[in-house]
């Protein structure tokens, strides 16, 4: 899991108890520069792909996707 380090909430006890345990499973990154860490990732052959609400209806477990992939939550109102 990668957050930002500007905008985007702290990893405190609250959201450490309401991720059912997956914050102890999962390892998180902080990154400094999102779009540097997407272009890190591309340069290392991952898949990026980002979700949003006006997209074509489709379940993203259903999905044919590639092994290597990074997806992106967040902002999809924007």
């Amino acid at each position: 899991v990668i957050i930002t380090d500007r905008r985007s909430a702290p990893l405190s006890p609250t959201a450490v108890k309401a991720s059912a345990g997956a914050a102890e499973l999962l390892p998180i990154y902080r990154a400094g520069n999102l779009q540097q860490c997407l272009d890190r990732l591309k340069n290392e052959e991952y898949w990026i792909i980002g979700t949003a609400l006006s997209a074509e209806a489709k379940n993203l477990y259903d999905a044919e996707l590639p092994k290597r992939r990074a997806v992106i939550f967040g902002a999809e109102g924007r």
